[in-house]
């Protein structure tokens, strides 16, 4: 529904917006020891071990996020943890709470998208957009650091986060084996030759699962 997720980007877009500039956000988020347990070792550095040709760009990566604090990052931004409310989207489970890099908020939801755009082909479209309007609602609210500097840092984890799911300590349950290989090689392509802009990310995903799935595209019924 692009209405929910133009509403998820507003809600995440606030929180680091306005724990960006909370003097107290940094102390009373100073988590940085569990953010590392919970989400870098388990998505990055597993990963990084299971792919070691790629160990530099996951070194990047993971020094970029490790080292960026800038705004309340929720950490578990993802379906399961949303609940569509009456006056707008609740955010459920906060045990990884940090004060740190805001750009994998959206990373992390954002790649729940594309990964679903390889799982039902047939709503790739649909969740193309989806994703186009969760970055719309969420853009607005930026103004601890120019937006494209976010943009880039969420460019670069979103290929990185898509194989952890497969390959990290915490796969994905929904994607059989032949998927599994779709997003691997997609998430492997986008890390070697890394796209200039979140939008070519986006795109090159798109363009990607849609060749790769052309031979199951057809319309899921809806639940």
């Amino acid at each position: 529904d692009l209405a929910a997720a133009r509403a998820v980007g507003d809600l995440v877009g606030r929180l680091h917006a306005a724990s960006a500039t909370d003097p107290d956000c940094p102390v009373r988020f100073a988590t940085d020891d569990n953010f590392d347990a919970l989400r870098i070792e388990p998505y990055l550095r597993v990963t990084a071990r299971a792919h070691p040709d790629l160990h530099q760009q996951f070194d990047r990566v993971t020094a970029t996020t490790t080292d960026t604090h800038r705004a309340v990052v929720h950490g578990d931004v993802s379906p399961k943890n949303i609940l569509l409310g009456p006056v707008g989207p609740v955010l459920l489970d906060a045990e990884c709470a940090w004060f740190g890099d805001p750009a994998f908020d959206i990373a992390f939801c954002l790649n729940h998208l594309l990964l679903k755009q390889v799982k039902l082909p047939g709503h790739a479209a649909e969740l193309h957009e989806a994703a186009q309007a969760l970055l719309a609602g969420y853009r607005g609210h930026i103004d601890w650091e120019p937006p494209e500097t976010v943009a880039g840092r969420i460019a670069a984890l979103l290929p990185a986060l898509a194989l952890a799911r497969v390959d990290g300590a915490s796969p994905v349950e929904y994607l059989d084996a032949a998927e599994r290989d779709i997003v691997r090689s997609i998430s492997r392509a986008l890390l070697q030759k890394p796209p200039a802009t979140l939008a070519d990310v986006l795109n090159r995903w798109s363009e990607s699962a849609d060749a790769a799935t052309s031979g199951t595209r057809q319309k899921e019924p809806t639940p």
